[in-house]
């Protein structure tokens, strides 16, 4: 008996390290896909841009925010908010974009782990000050990470990461 209950525990103890490594000790981070484009954009309040595209100017769309757009910035007297597109449909802010705090560190996995959707990390007010970025998931599947640098008078100056998508070709 005391041969099965040795190899019982032998058994359990090497399970128990097998999960610690895999589990606990073992890196979640994954290798980050080719950077598409890095860059300036200055949003500005009305504006709805492609962040897939690369033209410099990131396909600009006043007010008639269309089919292809990835984001906008949007405002009023008493707020400010960042709104992500689906097509020609404007998305809850929240639902596509994901403020991070500015305390945390940014990048890749930052964007691939963040809960987009989670309304509790809308983009809006203080969240987009300066020091502060947020993520989002792009119309073809690209995630961007949007620092932001200054905000005032309707504009945003930002800078933009905008990964390849997992199956997507550097067209």
């Amino acid at each position: 008996m005391v041969g099965i209950a040795g190899l019982l525990v032998a058994v359990l103890a090497f399970g128990r390290d097998l999960l610690d490594y895999t589990f606990l000790n073992h890196s979640t981070e994954v290798p980050a896909p080719p950077v598409r484009r890095e860059g300036p954009l200055i949003f500005r309040a009305g504006i709805a841009y492609d962040l897939d595209s690369k033209v410099t100017d990131w396909v600009p769309t006043n007010d008639a925010w269309k089919g292809g757009q990835d984001v906008g910035y949007a405002g009023d007297n008493d707020s400010d908010w960042i709104v992500g597109l689906n097509g020609t449909k404007a998305r809850p802010s929240g639902e596509s974009v994901a403020a991070i705090p500015a305390s945390q560190s940014w990048d890749f996995n930052t964007c691939a782990k963040i809960r987009l959707g989670d309304k509790k990390l809308a983009p809006r007010n203080d969240a987009i000050n300066p020091k502060h970025a947020f993520c989002l998931l792009t119309t073809e599947g690209r995630y961007a990470l949007v620092r932001i640098d200054s905000r005032g008078q309707g504009l945003l100056r930002t800078h933009v990461t905008v990964w390849e998508a997992d199956d997507s070709e550097s067209n």
